[in-house]
């Protein structure tokens, strides 16, 4: 992917099984593809699944800390939330180590403990 980078956050009001993650991964794949130019692609989706004490994503890649899922889909816990925030781990990238992305995620962990707590 040639140029500027433009970066977008989309969260659910609907909860999501986290059973359902490979699944998802394999349809934005395919939505990767559609937009995919002769360059190569142009769009790149990674699902991920907040919970309230870690953040995880799904990828293709195989690697010693992504427990695997199905159809060659892994998960990968990319962020620990402990005292109070978001915690990288050494293997977490960059883009997700930086404070606006941990800032985005802290408020859509906060709107989703609302949505848990509404459902008691």
């Amino acid at each position: 992917m040639d140029g500027a980078i433009e970066r977008s956050f989309v969260s659910f009001e609907r909860l999501v099984d986290p059973s359902a993650l490979a699944a998802i991964k394999r349809e934005t794949n395919c939505l990767e593809d559609t937009f995919r130019g002769a360059a190569g692609r142009t769009v790149n989706l990674d699902p991920g699944l907040l919970a309230l004490s870690r953040f995880s994503l799904a990828t293709t890649k195989e690697n010693a800390h992504r427990i695997p899922l199905s159809d060659g889909i892994y998960a990968e816990i990319t962020l620990l939330y402990a005292r109070g925030g978001f915690r990288p781990l050494e293997w977490t990238y960059p883009d997700y180590r930086a404070e606006p992305t941990l800032a985005i995620l802290t408020r859509i962990r906060a709107l989703y403990k609302t949505q848990l707590s509404l459902r008691q």
